[in-house]
């Protein structure tokens, strides 16, 4: 577990933290729907609703993999 000394919170619902920034929607007040921000551009979305988890994935266009096969 991290120690809290590592942790900086910049308001009640947003805290950065080795280059990941953790976000939560002012009008959600139980952390059902919790936002992940990284510096690499890349997101994690996770909401809750009714017993079902979603998650979703935010990728950066530099992510993009091109590959060229040559025969």
């Amino acid at each position: 577990m991290m120690s809290l000394g590592r942790l900086k919170q910049i308001t009640p619902v947003l805290l950065f933290c080795l280059g990941v920034t953790v976000y939560t929607p002012t009008n959600i007040q139980n952390q059902s729907h919790v936002i992940a921000m990284f510096e690499s551009g890349a997101g994690v979305e996770v909401i809750e609703n009714k017993g079902h988890l979603t998650a979703r994935v935010y990728l950066p266009m530099t992510f993009l993999v091109t590959t060229c096969y040559k025969s």
